[in-house]
């Protein structure tokens, strides 16, 4: 009964649409990534340009309906649903020859067939009064039925890709809209930034990739020289990350007793403009204000530690 489900149900082997609509924004990136970070699903800045590593996409399968062998097809289909696997089956056709029929298939036909996800399974069948065993099985990854069922082993390496997402998706989470003005210290994986910019350009648009994945590599929030008083900036050694739309400033002021000291740190670029650019020179020139009576000199510079020298005499 099994092996005549088998058969007949070859034609719920699904096609699809041969252009994958939805799909990492660079498959290397995410994986370079993944290698740095195993839970970067959980992110849902990392999930939404990474749907497909992160499984929150069909899976895409090989779909043939006539092969001597699964890995004789190349053609490839991503999955109408994310309720569909890959599967790879055997049949016979009207004079006894084994033929193979990939594709995509629901879940719930899979498991009626062969088990959970990622089985494999032999049918035995009979056909005027002869016993064939038919192989088969489901798979829940990318391209995972090129092989026959039956030559490989259903098991598959944790570490290799993510765990199927469970709970709610992150993608529709309200945390992918919100705008973050603190910068991660370093890059996640420079290489994976460089990757995603050749495939999108205008990543560094992207407020979360911008501050989270990759602030070194989009120049989104600065490293300047941070210290509240010191007499030359070479004396200065501390160093601190900027928040966006920050700048290095150096300010000189007098202090209680009437000496110079420097302030080294971050301020937001608009208070730079409004406080410490001349109207010739722009953002970053040298301007001078009062203060009851201190006079302060400062300037404000857009570049890492680029307020490490001082402000030219």
């Amino acid at each position: 009964m099994v092996a005549l489900l088998l058969l007949t149900v070859l034609s719920a082997v699904y096609a699809a649409d041969d252009v994958k609509k939805c799909h990492d924004v660079n498959q290397h990136a995410c994986q370079r990534m993944f290698a740095k970070q195993h839970d970067m699903c959980d992110d849902p800045c990392i999930a939404n340009i990474c749907k497909d590593t992160c499984r929150y996409c069909p899976v895409t399968c090989y779909h043939c309906d006539e092969e001597a062998t699964p890995e004789a097809c190349t053609k490839e289909i991503q999955c109408l649903t994310t309720n569909q696997l890959c599967i790879a089956a055997q049949r016979f056709t009207t004079d006894f020859h084994s033929l193979f029929t990939s594709g995509c298939a629901e879940k719930e036909l899979c498991h009626s067939l062969f088990g959970f996800d990622s089985t494999k399974r032999e049918v035995e069948t009979t056909i005027n009064e002869r016993a064939y065993h038919l192989h088969g099985g489901c798979c829940d990854s990318n391209l995972c039925n090129i092989h026959d069922p039956s030559n490989v082993s259903a098991t598959v390496d944790p570490s290799s890709r993510p765990p199927k997402p469970t709970g709610t998706n992150p993608l529709l989470s309200n945390t992918t809209h919100q705008v973050n003005k603190v910068c991660k210290d370093n890059d996640l994986d420079t290489e994976a930034c460089r990757l995603l910019n050749s495939t999108d350009p205008t990543i560094c648009q992207n407020n979360c990739i911008a501050t989270t994945l990759c602030p070194s590599f989009c120049g989104t929030c600065l490293n300047c020289k941070d210290c509240k008083s010191v007499s030359d900036t070479n004396d200065c050694s501390n160093q601190t990350l900027c928040k966006t739309e920050q700048q290095c400033v150096t300010i000189e002021r007098l202090d209680a007793n009437l000496q110079l000291s420097i302030v080294l740190g971050c301020m937001d670029t608009k208070i730079c403009n409004a406080y410490f650019s001349s109207r010739q020179g722009g953002a970053g020139a040298l301007g001078k204000r009062q203060f009851g009576g201190t006079t302060l000199r400062g300037k404000c510079c857009d570049t890492d530690m680029c307020n490490m020298n001082g402000i030219p005499t």
